[in-house]
């Protein structure tokens, strides 16, 4: 099964944040807080199956949610995070990102 990698990214302070997949939770944070010399809050890592598939981000405390399908046929890296205006942005990649 290939690794599908969430990486939560810039703009998380101190959040809530569930992320599922197909439905099933895959990580609950209740204080989730970007560490600014890397620009990652979490690293969220789990074997999933080649194919298509929803991930859904929720931060209850902003009332915020994205919801997204990814086609995972290797390796798949997600970063999500925060922009300047307050919302969810989600970028889907093959290759890990890069971080300072």
């Amino acid at each position: 099964m290939p690794p599908l990698r969430v990486d939560l990214q810039d703009g998380f302070d101190g959040d809530e944040v569930v992320v599922r997949l197909d439905g099933a939770r895959i990580f609950h944070g209740e204080a989730v807080r970007t560490r600014m010399q890397v620009g990652v809050a979490e690293v969220i890592e789990t074997p999933v199956e080649a194919g298509r598939h929803r991930i859904e981000i929720r931060l209850p405390g902003r009332d915020l949610a994205m919801e997204r399908e990814i086609s995972v046929a290797g390796a798949t890296h997600v970063g999500v995070s925060l922009d300047s205006t307050g919302r969810l942005t989600l970028a889907v990649q093959e290759r890990p990102f890069r971080y300072a």
